[in-house]
C-alpha cells in the first residue's frame, strides 16, 4: 500500500549538502515526492511503500551530512498525490519563522584533494569549496540560504559551474558559494610595479613572509596579520606595531605531525582542531615548543593557541611557502573589530602590514576566530564565533520576542523567539566606536534575517554600559538582570535546565551588585526568576575601582590595606614614590566594597612578584596559572570561612599572609593558591547545601577559564556526587552574559505575560 509522509526539519540543514543527500537516498529506497528549503529548515514529502519510508527514515538521521545537525523533526502521514519522481524545488520563505544560519566550514578532504591536483580544473583555486565546507554565515545576507541571498550572487556561475550546481548527484549541487577560476572570486596583490592575482599573488606573499615580512591576508571572516612564528623579527615589529608588548599570538600549524612538536596533543585536542568549526585550541606547550618557534609568541605562558589551515588560503600559504608554522592573528588596531573591508584594511593596518593580499568576495559578518582551551580532561569555551556561531539553542517558548543586549566586554547579544535563541558572533568590549558601530550593524542584520523584533528586553544592571542604554533607546519593556545571576542563567540556558533551585558560583573580574557594590566572588542561591546571595569573598576597599583590571599592584595593595597587613616591599616597590603616596591617602577615603576574585588573583601575582600591570586582559592571572602549572607540590593554605547577617564569607586575608611570609618556591605556592580557592568555595558548597539542599550547582564566570582552579573544583564536586553543570559550547566569561539576560527574560515573560 502506498504511503506518503511529509517530513520537517530543523537545525543546520541548510548549506551543508542535505537536499542532495535527501534526493539521492529518496532515489536509492525507491520514493517520489520532491524536497525543499524553508526559512525554519528543511521540507520532505515522500511517497512509497511502508518499508521503503521506514528505512528511508533511519536512513535519512543516521547517514545526514557530517556537518549537519538535526534540533527538530516532525513526521506525519498525509494523503499520497502520485508523484512519478522525486525532485528538489524552490526555496519557500514563511513569514515570522526562525531559520538556522550555517557557521562557516573548513575545507573539507575532497575539495582539498582537489585543490591539490594537477589534473583538477580548480587546482590551485583559493575559492574552492562544495556542501560540505566553505563559507555560510560571514556572506548571508538573507534567509533562505541560497545564492541570491548571498554575496555569491555578485559572481555568475561559468557553464561548468553551473551544471555541478544544478546536478543532484554532484557534491556541489545546490553549493552557494560554488566558482572557479574562470567565474569565481579572485585574490589580488598590488606592489608598486604591477598588480598580481591569485597564484602569482600567493606566491609572492608567501616569499615576502619568508623574507621576514608582515602581510596581511584577507580570509573567510576578516583579515589576518600573517608572518613567520620561527622569526623574531617580525614579531617584534608586530608587537610594537599593535602596541601588544606580551599578549600570545596564535599560531597557524602545518599539520598534526608538526602539532604533536608543539603541544601535547590528545585525540579530543586532535577532534576540536579538525573540525568543520576549525577553531584556536590553547593547548599545553611542550618543552621543545619555544626552541621551535619565537619565545615573543606567547612569552611566559604555559599554552599556546594552535589551529589548522581552515580556508583554501590558508591551505595554499602551506603548500607554496613550504612553512611548518605561522603566526595568524586578527588584524585591527587594538581593541577594535576584525577588519573586513578591502580600503578600510589599507587605510589602517599601513605601517603594520608591508603588503596585502585581498579578495572580492564581500564578508558580509565579520567573525573573529573561535578559541577554545584545555582544561585537565575536558575543553572550555573562550570566544564563540567562526565556526560556531550563530547556532541556536532550544529555549522557553514565549509569546513575546526577547533580547539580551549583554555587558560590556567581550560582548554578544542574544535574541530569542518560538523556542530558539540565538547569540550573535563575539563582538569584543564595547570601549571604541568601531565596536559600538559593530554591535549596531549585527543586531540590525540578525534582526532582519531571523524576523525577531524585541518586544521585552533584558540587559545589565549598570546604568553606564552601552548596552544598558542601547536597550533604552529601544523603547520597549526592559529588564535589568544582575550580572553574576545572569552568569549563572546562561548555564541553565545551554543546558536547558528550567526548573529547580541552583547554587550558582560565580567567580569573575566585576559585575555591579546592589548598593553599588563591585561584585566578583559570588555564591547565589537562584531559580529562573530569583535569586540571592548566600556567600562571597570577604569584601575589601577597592583603590580606584574602574582601573584595577590593569594595575594589579593597586589590587594587591587594596587587599594589604583593608586588612591591616604590612605592604610587602615587592608591592611597593612596583609603584612610583608620588603614585604610592597618592595610593595611601586615596585609601582613606575610598568607598567602592569589592568581593571581586578576579582582583584577587591579580593580587596574589602581584605579591609574587609576576605581573604589577596587566599589558592585555588577564595577564596576572594568566601568567599565575601558568606559574602553578609549573608546581611539584599543592596543600591548603590557612583559610577562613565565617558567616555575615547570613552570607557565607571566604577570608582571604590568611591566604595572603601566608604565600607574604612563606619560603616555598613560587611555583608551589601558585599551584597551592588555586588548590586552595577551590577547596575554600567546595567547602562553602558543602555547608549551603546542608542548609539549603539545591539540586544543582553550576560555575562561571571568566575566573574559571583558569584550567587549575577549574580543574581542581571540578573534580572536587563530582567526586562528591552533587549535581553539576558547566559551561561547555558557551564561554564562561562575559561573552554568555547575554545568553542569561534572554533566559530570565523568557521565564519572566512566561510568568508575567
Amino acid at each position: 500500500m502506498v504511503k506518503r509522509v511529509r517530513i520537517e526539519l530543523e537545525g543546520f540543514v541548510q548549506g551543508v549538502g542535505f537536499r542532495p543527500f535527501v534526493y539521492r537516498l529518496a532515489h536509492r529506497f525507491g520514493l517520489k515526492g520532491f524536497v525543499k528549503n524553508v526559512t525554519s529548515g528543511v521540507v520532505i514529502e515522500a511517497e512509497g511503500d511502508k518499508k521503503s519510508i521506514d528505512d528511508f527514515l533511519v536512513a535519512l538521521e543516521k547517514e545526514r551530512p557530517k556537518p549537519s545537525r538535526i534540533t527538530r523533526i516532525s513526521r506525519e502521514f498525509i494523503e499520497p498525490v502520485g508523484d512519478i519522481s522525486f525532485s528538489i524545488i524552490s526555496s519557500e520563505k514563511r513569514d515570522n519563522i526562525q531559520g538556522d544560519m550555517v557557521p562557516d566550514l573548513a575545507t573539507c578532504e575532497d575539495c582539498l584533494r582537489e585543490m591539490l591536483d594537477p589534473s583538477d580544473r580548480r587546482y590551485l583555486y583559493p575559492f574552492i569549496n562544495c556542501t560540505n565546507c566553505g563559507p555560510r554565515f560571514t556572506i548571508i545576507e538573507s534567509l533562505p540560504y541560497d545564492r541570491p541571498s548571498t554575496t555569491m550572487r555578485e559572481f555568475t556561475m561559468c557553464n561548468a559551474c553551473q551544471a555541478e550546481y544544478d546536478d543532484p548527484l554532484t557534491r556541489r549541487f545546490h553549493a552557494q558559494p560554488n566558482a572557479c577560476v574562470i567565474c569565481g572570486p579572485s585574490y589580488t596583490l598590488t606592489t608598486d610595479t604591477r598588480v598580481l592575482t591569485n597564484i602569482s599573488a600567493i606566491r609572492f606573499i608567501c616569499d615576502r613572509i619568508s623574507d621576514g615580512e608582515i602581510v596581511a591576508v584577507k580570509g573567510v571572516g576578516g583579515y589576518h596579520l600573517v608572518c613567520d612564528a620561527t622569526n623574531s623579527v617580525p614579531l617584534e615589529k608586530l608587537r610594537k606595531a599593535k602596541a601588544r608588548p606580551f599578549k600570545p599570538f596564535a599560531c597557524m600549524v602545518r599539520d598534526k605531525k608538526t602539532l604533536e612538536k608543539l603541544v601535547q596533543l590528545d585525540e579530543k585536542g586532535w577532534e576540536l582542531l579538525s573540525s568543520p568549526a576549525a577553531p584556536i585550541v590553547l593547548l599545553r606547550k611542550t618543552e621543545e615548543c619555544d626552541n621551535i618557534i619565537s619565545p615573543l609568541v606567547a612569552p611566559g605562558l604555559s599554552h599556546l593557541g594552535v589551529m589548522l589551515p581552515y580556508a583554501p588560503i590558508h591551505h595554499l600559504l602551506f603548500h607554496i611557502g613550504g612553512f611548518d608554522v605561522l603566526v595568524a592573528t586578527s588584524a585591527n588596531r587594538q581593541d577594535e573589530p576584525i577588519t573586513i573591508d578591502n580600503a578600510e584594511a589599507i587605510r589602517t593596518l599601513n605601517g603594520i602590514a608591508s603588503y596585502f593580499l585581498t579578495h572580492n568576495r564581500r564578508i558580509h559578518n565579520r567573525a573573529d576566530d573561535s578559541v577554545i582551551s584545555e582544561a585537565g580532561d575536558r575543553f572550555i569555551m573562550v570566544r564563540r564565533s567562526r565556526g560556531y556561531a550563530p547556532e541556536s539553542i532550544q529555549f522557553p517558548e514565549t509569546s513575546v520576542a526577547i533580547l539580551g543586549t549583554g555587558a560590556e566586554e567581550k560582548v554578544t547579544f542574544t535574541l530569542a523567539s518560538s523556542g530558539k535563541a540565538f547569540m550573535s558572533q563575539f563582538i569584543g568590549d564595547l570601549d571604541n566606536n568601531k565596536a559600538i558601530e559593530f554591535y549596531r550593524e549585527s543586531f540590525e542584520k540578525f534582526k532582519s534575517w531571523l524576523k525577531i523584533s524585541p518586544e521585552l528586553v533584558a540587559t545589565d544592571m549598570h546604568p553606564d554600559f552601552f548596552t544598558t542604554i542601547f536597550a533604552d533607546e529601544l523603547g520597549v519593556e526592559n529588564l535589568n538582570v544582575q550580572h553574576h545571576y545572569a552568569h549563572a542563567l546562561a548555564v541553565l540556558a545551554e543546558h536547558n535546565i528550567n526548573h529547580g533551585t541552583t547554587l550558582g558560583v560565580v567567580f569573575d573580574g566585576f559585575g555591579l551588585g546592589p548598593n553599588n557594590e563591585y561584585w566578583g566572588g559570588e555564591l547565589i542561591l537562584a531559580n529562573t526568576i530569583t535569586f540571592e546571595r548566600v556567600g562571597s569573598l570577604r569584601p575589601f576597599k577597592a583603590i580606584s575601582p574602574q582601573k584595577l583590571g590593569v594595575y594589579p599592584n593597586r589590587s594587591a595593595l587594596s587587599f594589604i590595606l583593608s586588612a591591616g597587613m604590612e605592604i610587602p616591599d615587592v608591592v611597593r616597590n612596583s609603584f612610583d614614590t608620588s603614585i604610592f603616596k597618592n595610593m595611601i591617602k586615596h585609601f582613606t577615603h575610598e568607598k567602592t566594597i569589592a568581593t571581586s576574585a578576579g582582583r584577587l588573583f591579580d593580587a596574589v601575582a602581584s605579591i609574587l612578584g609576576i605581573c604589577h600591570i596587566n599589558t592585555y586582559e588577564s595577564e596576572a592571572p594568566q601568567r599565575l596559572e601558568s606559574l602553578a602549572l609549573r608546581g611539584k607540590r599543592k596543600y591548603i593554605l590557612p583559610f577562613d570561612i565565617f558567616n555575615e547577617n547570613g552570607v557565607l564569607r571566604l577570608d582571604w586575608e590568611p591566604i595572603l599572609k601566608y604565600i607574604m611570609n612563606s619560603n616555598d618556591n613560587h611555583e608551589n605556592l601558585a599551584l597551592s593558591f588555586h588548590y586552595t580557592i577551590a577547596s575554600a568555595i567546595f567547602e562553602m558548597v558543602k555547608m549551603l547545601k546542608k542548609r539549603y539542599g539545591f539540586d544543582r550547582v553550576v560555575i562561571s564566570g571568566g575566573c574559571f577559564q583558569n584550567r587549575v582552579l577549574f580543574t581542581e573544583l571540578k573534580n572536587m564536586i563530582e567526586k562528591s556526587g552533587i549535581s553539576f553543570l558547566y559551561p561547555v559550547k558557551f564561554p564562561p566569561n562575559d561573552g554568555s552574559i547575554s545568553l542569561g539576560q534572554a533566559f530570565f527574560a523568557a521565564h519572566w515573560a512566561i510568568k508575567n505575560r
